[in-house]
């Protein structure tokens, strides 16, 4: 839906692929329902997943941030214009008539704010979201008991939407296949509970497996599955086969040795080892490796353990995006109809900050670290999103009108300077930027006032 969107509003269609490849990677990042690799960094690092989510929320903001001024810059630039307000559908109107479809995702929310743990908290918000199914035809998961059908006036039982794919011979009616599974079901749980009990899972698998809709659900919901039980199934193995012949240890030692000891050189090499293992395992089997070989090393010059995880998931994410083999850049482009390796790199451009954030992860507290002042993390957050401004600016090449190199030039080093912890370079920072602001603001009241050419 989005890349035809933007094509015709007029982004190229490489561009197109690629925000929407590099906007696709920050659901892996944004709170509350992040990748299946940040409930790991809760397990590595014993940490409650809602005080992960909690911390990683701003940088995720910027990274959304970071992606949507540079969009803007580049429409502003190649004069493109939004939709016609015509088009654009009602907010309220939509609240109204869709907002109750969000109560799952907000019981999600609560549920880990007030520390309930993610299982409890997804069990409980996937029995939402088949409730709230329930009201609408178009959405509903179960066939409702004739009684209640009646009462409510909605009866029926839902069938697949239009180019949805059912297996066949598993859907059936109450005394079909249905019946036999609950049977099956039942049984079992009769020797083991009382008859109640029995009968409740019984009532249940007939219902679950009497709806074609229901029986897509679970079929694709336990195909996504095996990705993190995959996953999570060769984490054993991939320790023990780093651990037992010294890898663990030793790895972290040649990080230290190429690095010199220098903080920078080694989130280097860590992106480049995140890189290079991306290019044959999905992001979460990357980091876990990382995880366990590059995490002592970055521990060892400094970096909190929490931080130093986050790191390492945020410099895993580029696999996807960084051509040659940048998978989800790829799809996109196959969408788009686009060139892949333009689509690519033009990935590579919008996601500035899965290199940038790991760097304010090592060496400020933007992840709002222990003992930090809260003040000093306003500073940060505040000089992160102007620093992802002026970058978007210096890459796309247009604030007021198009820049000259020189000028993007000065923003750039307004842009490096915000992300520096050093006071005065963020003082030098804040004039670069009073100047490249005061130039284009000067040429672009020039330019309004100039009679046009006969």
């Amino acid at each position: 839906f989005t890349i035809p969107l933007m094509r015709r509003s007029g982004y190229a269609p490489h561009y197109a692929a690629g925000v929407e490849a590099t906007a696709s990677i920050g659901g892996q990042l944004m709170p509350p329902i992040m990748g299946s690799a940040a409930f790991l960094v809760a397990a590595f690092t014993e940490v409650n997943y809602g005080y992960v989510a909690l911390v990683s929320f701003v940088p995720a903001l910027m990274y959304f941030y970071s992606v949507y001024t540079a969009v803007h810059f580049r429409a502003c630039a190649d004069g493109i214009e939004g939709l016609p307000k015509e088009e654009l559908p009602s907010f309220t109107g939509v609240m109204k008539k869709d907002g109750y479809r969000l109560l799952p995702v907000a019981l999600l929310i609560f549920l880990l704010i007030i520390g309930f743990s993610p299982f409890f908290s997804a069990f409980w918000s996937i029995c939402a979201a088949l409730a709230i199914s329930c009201v609408s035809a178009d959405t509903r998961q179960l066939q409702l008991p004739n009684p209640i059908a009646a009462l409510i006036g909605r009866g029926g039982a839902p069938a697949p939407n239009e180019g949805e794919k059912v297996p066949t011979g598993l859907v059936a009616n109450w005394g079909g296949i249905a019946a036999g599974i609950a049977l099956m079901a039942g049984l079992p749980t009769f020797f083991g509970m009382n008859v109640i009990d029995a009968l409740f899972f019984a009532i249940c698998g007939a219902v679950l497996f009497s709806s074609p809709r229901m029986i897509n659900t679970l079929s694709h919901g336990a195909i996504a599955s095996l990705v993190i039980g995959s996953t999570a199934g060769i984490m054993g193995i991939v320790l023990a086969g780093v651990t037992l012949p010294g890898l663990a240890l030793r790895f972290p030692a040649i990080v230290l040795e190429y690095s010199h000891g220098s903080l920078p050189l080694a989130i280097v090499l860590c992106a480049i080892a995140s890189y290079i293992m991306g290019m044959g395992m999905t992001i979460t089997a990357a980091y876990v490796i990382l995880a366990i070989l590059a995490v002592p090393a970055l521990m060892t010059l400094g970096v909190p353990e929490l931080n130093a995880h986050l790191m390492i998931l945020w410099l895993s994410q580029d696999s996807s995006l960084t051509p040659p083999f940048a998978l989800g850049a790829f799809i996109a482009a196959g969408i788009a109809r686009a060139d892949p390796t333009r689509t690519g790199y033009a990935s590579l451009m919008l996601a500035k900050p899965l290199y940038v954030v790991p760097f304010l992860m090592a060496y400020s507290p933007i992840l709002m670290d222990p003992g930090t002042p809260w003040w000093d993390i306003l500073i940060v957050w505040a000089t992160g999103f102007v620093g992802f401004y002026c970058l978007a600016i210096a890459m796309e090449g247009y604030f007021r009108r198009k820049l000259s190199w020189p000028e993007r030039i000065l923003f750039m080093g307004a842009a490096v300077g915000f992300f520096f912890q050093i006071w005065w370079i963020k003082v030098a920072a804040v004039v670069l930027l009073g100047i490249g602001v005061a130039i284009q603001t000067r040429f672009a009241a020039s330019a309004a006032v100039r009679p046009p050419a006969e």
